[in-house]
């Protein structure tokens, strides 16, 4: 067995590797009302603009060639049951 990474691979790293990249099938949902507080901290994004750092590394947008996605909400539902143990 060898260890874990040191650091997560990049969005480039992902893709060249050939790893499948995965489409959410409720990424369309609309999201819930963010609070007040955390409004009014800034993204990483934003405190590396304000401290002349640039762009966030790595974040370049990617041509990726196959997504898989994860399923049909309508034919997912969860429905009661029973459940059995029998081999």
């Amino acid at each position: 067995k060898s260890p874990p990474p040191a650091s997560p691979p990049t969005a480039k790293e992902y893709t060249a590797a050939r790893l499948p990249w995965f489409d959410y099938y409720g990424g369309d949902a609309a999201a819930v009302s963010g609070s007040k507080t955390l409004d009014a901290l800034a993204s990483v994004a934003q405190t590396m603009k304000q401290n002349g750092l640039g762009s966030m590394p790595d974040n370049e947008t990617l041509d990726v060639a196959r997504t898989v996605k994860l399923g049909n909400r309508r034919a997912r539902q969860v429905r009661e049951g029973v459940l059995s143990t029998a081999p």
